[in-house]
């Protein structure tokens, strides 16, 4: 009577395999029942860990190699890679084939082993440690709490989070001298008042990515925002002034690239220039 009441009430609700299980447990003494239950529920917050855990890294849930760590969307990878004709370890992310390498590491500290890990260190920074736990790379986020974690996102940003508050400690995208390939949402920026700024740094080679002299940054004069392409401090070529549409000095740039870029002020004294998503 008690399930054809419940299924009268919820018909959507129940199917043959609810009628299986509600039957099942009614066989069953009110001990063994809750045994069940117990069991059921731990099995069903280790699944909802996994799953809430998948783009997530902490000091116990990290990636250790050969492991990846996969964006939600499946476009961004976050693991660790070697370089062509090497048997030399880096952690890196690409977009969907290593051959799209996007960001690396310790690219110029390579790991000579197969035994590294990407963790959240115990200072609560994200770090990559060799075979014998020494720290090869770490964010170096100075003053944090040791309640962190980092999260992977769909646009392949890397981030740190302060867990209590929620609060961004430090995040790849705006990181100065990185070399990157510049993704939608990723700006180059600088700091008016400060001077810093985010460049996209070159690698050596396509199989080679060890940092080069050469690199990509915004710069603003006379209230004009522009790209220039330096070798270390001499500029090797300027894009043109930004002119809301499109960088005049790029004669092929034509209204076709309208609302591919934008430029901007943010008000905080950042000018910010990016790929719109």
């Amino acid at each position: 009577m008690r399930l054809l009441t419940l299924r009268k009430k919820y018909p959507i609700l129940i199917n043959k395999k609810v009628c299986l299980f509600y039957l099942f447990i009614s066989l069953m003494n009110f001990s063994c029942c809750a045994y069940l239950l117990s069991v059921i529920f731990i099995l069903c917050c280790y699944l909802l860990h996994v799953s809430i855990g998948v783009d997530t890294i902490t000091s116990s849930q990290f990636i250790k190699d050969p492991e990846t760590l996969i964006s939600k969307d499946g476009n961004f990878t976050l693991g660790f890679f070697s370089r062509r004709n090497s048997t030399n370890r880096n952690v890196g992310i690409w977009w969907k084939s290593q051959s799209t390498i996007m960001w690396v590491e310790n690219r110029n500290q390579p790991l000579n082993d197969s035994n590294g890990n990407f963790t959240i260190s115990e200072d609560g920074n994200l770090a990559i440690l060799n075979g014998q736990k020494r720290v090869i790379w770490s964010s170096n986020v100075s003053n944090i709490a040791t309640n962190t974690s980092s999260q992977f996102s769909d646009f392949g940003n890397l981030v740190l989070l302060d867990i209590t508050t929620g609060n961004i400690l430090w995040q790849i995208i705006q990181q100065p001298s990185i070399n990157k390939l510049l993704q939608p949402s990723m700006k180059l920026s600088i700091n008016k008042r400060t001077g810093k700024s985010v460049k996209l740094k070159s690698w050596k080679s396509p199989f080679d990515r060890s940092t080069d002299n050469f690199s990509c940054s915004t710069v603003e004069r006379l209230r004009i925002i522009e790209v220039f392409i330096w070798n270390e401090t001499h500029i090797y070529w300027r894009i043109g002034p930004w002119n809301g549409g499109v960088f005049t000095g790029i004669q092929t740039m034509t209204a076709a690239y309208f609302f591919s870029f934008q430029g901007r002020d943010d008000g905080e004294g950042n000018i910010n220039i990016y790929i719109i998503g």
